[in-house]
């Protein structure tokens, strides 16, 4: 779980969430969640999105913040093995 409260106001928004995950421990998958604004709904933007390695899974989430001009830290990436 993501260590941001995505229900503060004084969070910067618009925010991703991000999840990576692994199926066979080499091959990442991305998910990721707009979240708007404090405490709204959060739309899911993609949904296992192949990265290539965990390099290429920090790469996607950077294209996705510059994309939805959101913020997305450490706090708000899960990393599931």
């Amino acid at each position: 779980m993501p260590k941001t409260d995505y229900t503060d106001p004084e969070t910067g928004f618009p925010r991703l969430e991000a999840r990576i995950w692994t199926i066979d421990g080499n091959t990442q998958f991305v998910d990721l969640w707009l979240w708007k604004k404090a405490g709204g709904e959060r739309l899911q933007v993609t949904r296992s999105q192949a990265a290539a390695g965990i390099d290429g899974a920090h790469k996607l989430i950077n294209e996705f913040k510059i994309k939805y001009g959101a913020e997305c830290g450490p706090d708000d990436i899960t990393v599931q093995d």
